[in-house]
């Protein structure tokens, strides 16, 4: 066995393609794998789908878009694994009957499937269901976290696929994908100590997945996007979008800029625009510090033997100047990006040639790695 496994780490192996289906952005990313390292070697992204509420996919405009755009990306392969968002994917923490433990999996999953039904908003057998089982804690009434996914949205991508010459083999849920991702940037010493997360800030809703070991155990979904942040700040500052998009990368946020009565210097406007972008977003900024601290204060009271580990930051606002540095010092944890970890020992994908493929930040693509890299990840 230990020559097969010798043999096995050496092989390279090309990933399915990972497409992150989005309300706004499509994403898709694949990655090659040679030992215990991946390499990515495509990414691509299509933006400003549609402004409209309706789901990504019901136009047939949109659609065809995908398509042809899917068509035209530089793959290997026809093999897809997509993923799917909140509110097209719903998280549910459960409680499994503890007769079911030397059950068969698929009465596990029967059993799950009658829960996760109870539990969920969509209408009753309109929804696929799963789940996965939470390591034991004392605290925490939950031993399982079941996923429900709009049987049409999933009819929906793997009609998407076929259209566009591809092979869906799996649909898996969004925060899934997260949390897979950040098993890559952390080795697995820290992983068995600690209680940590990944907070996803989506174009019109972020999500936050806590996670012990590599298994997350908490979701969390609130509405605080950058579709949203952009149109406040653009109302409140009278600039268009794009123009308030650029001053969320250019200024950021500061919580408080300290002017002091002194002779004027160059950095004093920055800083009085990073103090008005606060401002203006203020109280989101303070549910989702207080989402954080309620969520890491519940899971380390269930899980007591363990450390407040990192959150990393993911998504189109991941990389908004002094965001981490305010979470961490509210929060009192490390708060990081992709791209910082990726200098780390620990990381195990290659994100160096990244910025040789796209422009975007790395942190736009953690979804559709982690779907890319749904196959393996040891």
């Amino acid at each position: 066995m230990s020559v097969v496994k010798q043999i096995l780490q050496k092989r390279t192996v090309i990933s399915p393609i990972g497409l992150d289906v989005g309300h706004t952005a499509m994403r898709a990313a694949q990655l090659k794998r040679s030992g215990n390292q991946w390499h990515i070697i495509s990414l691509c992204s299509l933006q400003h789908l549609h402004e409209s509420s309706e789901p990504t996919l019901e136009n047939p405009d949109t659609r065809s878009r995908v398509s042809e755009w899917l068509r035209h990306c530089d793959f290997r392969g026809r093999q897809v694994v997509a993923g799917l968002s909140y509110p097209d994917v719903e998280l549910h923490a459960m409680q499994l009957p503890p007769s079911m433990a030397d059950s068969t999996r698929e009465q596990q999953r029967q059993a799950a499937h009658w829960e996760i039904e109870r539990l969920m908003s969509f209408d009753e057998g309109s929804a696929e269901t799963d789940f996965w089982r939470i390591p034991e804690s004392r605290g925490m009434t939950s031993t399982a976290v079941g996923a429900a996914a709009k049987k049409g949205e999933l009819r929906s991508v793997v009609e998407l696929c076929r259209s566009s010459s591809l092979d869906c083999i799996k649909v898996d849920a969004s925060p899934c994908a997260l949390s897979r991702f950040g098993t890559l940037l952390r080795s697995h010493e820290t992983l068995s100590n600690d209680v940590w997360a990944v907070l996803d800030w989506g174009a019109r809703t972020s999500r936050l997945i806590v996670c012990i070991d590599d298994t997350p155990v908490l979701g969390r979904s609130f509405e605080a996007g950058g579709v949203s942040w952009s149109e406040r700040i653009a109302s409140s500052l009278s600039v268009s979008s794009a123009t308030a998009d650029r001053h969320k990368c250019d200024y950021g946020i500061i919580e408080k800029a300290r002017h002091e009565i002194r002779r004027p210097s160059t950095s004093e406007p920055s800083a009085m625009i990073a103090e008005m972008i606060y401002n203006v977003l203020r109280d989101d900024i303070e549910t989702v510090i207080s989402e954080l601290e309620k969520s890491y204060r519940y899971v380390l009271q269930c899980f007591p033997n363990r450390s407040p580990g990192p959150l990393i930051m993911t998504g189109g606002g991941a990389n908004m100047r002094n965001l981490s540095a305010l979470l961490s010092n509210r929060l009192g944890i490390e708060v990081t990006v992709p791209s910082a970890q990726a200098e780390t020992r620990s990381c195990r994908i290659n994100l160096s040639t990244a910025n040789e493929i796209t422009p975007e930040p790395i942190s736009q693509f953690a979804c559709a790695i982690g779907l890319a890299i749904m196959e393996s990840i040891e």
